[in-house]
């Protein structure tokens, strides 16, 4: 089961190959993994999340916050190749680009 203490949506699921990537919204408690990207909550309603499991859906492989201080949400698309594209919207004036 995947989710924490708030009320958590998967928005995509996105399977290629032996690749499982969920991602949607999510709120305080969601696990993440030690390499998050963004380990903690940034805010607002509900921040993105994108988890990838194994591929046969027993372990996180990675998970993470990804939003800023106001609400964002997060959708995916699969491609050949094992190429997955995240995407969504975000109300935050601080969600983090590079």
């Amino acid at each position: 089961m995947l989710g924490g203490t708030d009320s958590d949506q998967v928005r995509d699921i996105c399977l290629d190959g032996s690749d499982i990537l969920i991602v949607g919204q999510a709120g305080l408690g969601f696990p993440v993994s030690l390499d998050a990207i963004q380990p903690t909550f940034g805010g607002g309603v509900f921040d993105g999340f994108v988890t990838h499991l194994s591929n046969d859906g027993s372990t996180l492989s990675y998970s993470s916050f990804v939003g800023g201080a106001n609400q964002d949400i997060l959708g995916c698309a699969a491609y050949s190749g094992g190429l997955s594209v995240l995407g969504g919207w975000s109300f935050a004036s601080d969600f983090p680009v590079t």
